[in-house]
């Protein structure tokens, strides 16, 4: 199985090289068993990435690559 992607961790070093602020903002809903998680990217206080997923590490992912799309550092949207 090839490595997983550190959208996040390249989301912060973009993010620190060009002196932008990103804040993330998490919640969850559901039942302990079967929680949904949704992960909100902020960066300079505009809302660039949102992803909902049954885990915590994976909704972040998703929305720290979404936002990496909109700000056009990727060419492709999150899968």
């Amino acid at each position: 199985m090839p490595p997983r992607p550190e959208y996040r961790s390249h989301l912060d070093n973009w993010a620190n090289q060009l002196g932008r602020v990103v804040q993330v903002v998490e919640s969850s809903s559901g039942p302990q068993n079967n929680t949904l998680w949704t992960v909100v990217i902020y960066v300079d206080n505009i809302e660039s990435g949102r992803a909902t997923w049954s885990n915590k590490r994976d909704a972040t992912e998703r929305a720290s690559h979404l936002a990496l799309f909109n700000w056009g550092v990727y060419g492709i949207p999150a899968p």
